[in-house]
């Protein structure tokens, strides 16, 4: 059985802004991005915990799953899965913050 999909605030904001960066380039490119990202995160709702921890970036729940060139972070509980963040490979992940539950 599915877990319900919820997305963090920043993690829209993330989506918005990475589809948008490749779009403005290329739009079929945003498109496949967009479709991969969506097929990662659909078959984290049936596998949660395929993705190693991320545990180490600050956050005990947090967990991490690769869709190059872009990390999806998310918590899994029994029920629902929420993507926190979707962040470019490159990006410095131990800035203060960047994970925090507040975004």
């Amino acid at each position: 059985m599915a877990l319900k999909l919820v997305f963090a605030r920043q993690a829209r904001r993330d989506l918005d802004g990475l589809l948008s960066y490749i779009a403005a380039d290329d739009r079929h490119a945003a498109k496949a991005m967009q479709q991969r990202l969506d097929k990662a995160v659909r078959l984290l709702t049936e596998k949660p915990f395929m993705g190693p921890s991320a545990s180490g970036l600050g956050r005990e729940d947090l967990r991490r799953f690769s869709v190059p060139p872009y990390i999806v972070f998310y918590a899994a509980t029994m029920a629902r899965l929420e993507v926190v963040r979707v962040l470019h490979s490159s990006m410095d992940l131990d800035r203060p913050g960047l994970l925090d539950r507040r975004q």
